[in-house]
């Protein structure tokens, strides 16, 4: 079972990987050949997440997906909840509002649309990498 997904009735979709992706990135959902990063900063988007390939034996820590590999992903309604990635720099408490940073991480709202909730505090504020953080759809 996924250690992605934490609570989700949804179905995996499978794709191409457009470009090398790590579990728990917010993808772009409109397509499945050449899926890549949500790259839109604060936009309003299905919240589309990449699973690990648990398949093989990789889990969320020890996989990147490289370009050109397939692989499953999920879009998670609201009330689902999802590991995702936090980017470096960041850092938010429980029930912050959070917003696609524009490439394929999360980040506190600025002024964007909120895509989900955090179920856990995180401080990534000295962080030079990403980190997962537990959230809830919106």
């Amino acid at each position: 079972m996924s250690k992605a997904v934490i609570q989700s009735v949804t179905r995996d979709k499978e794709g191409q990987a457009g470009e090398a992706l790590k579990p728990c990135t917010l993808v772009d959902a409109s397509v499945r050949s050449n899926v890549v990063k949500h790259g839109t900063l604060g936009a309003k988007t299905p919240v589309a997440v990449v699973l690990e390939r648990d398949w093989v034996g990789q889990g969320v820590e020890d996989t990147t997906i490289p370009s050109g590999d397939n692989f499953k992903w999920r879009v998670f309604r609201t009330g689902e909840e999802v590991l995702m990635l936090l980017k470096a720099g960041e850092s938010v408490a429980e029930g912050a509002s959070l917003e696609s940073a524009g490439n394929g991480e999360l980040q506190a709202v600025t002024t964007g649309t909120a895509l989900v909730q955090a179920r856990e505090t995180i401080d990534n504020s000295t962080g030079t990498d990403a980190t997962f953080i537990k959230v809830e759809v919106l």
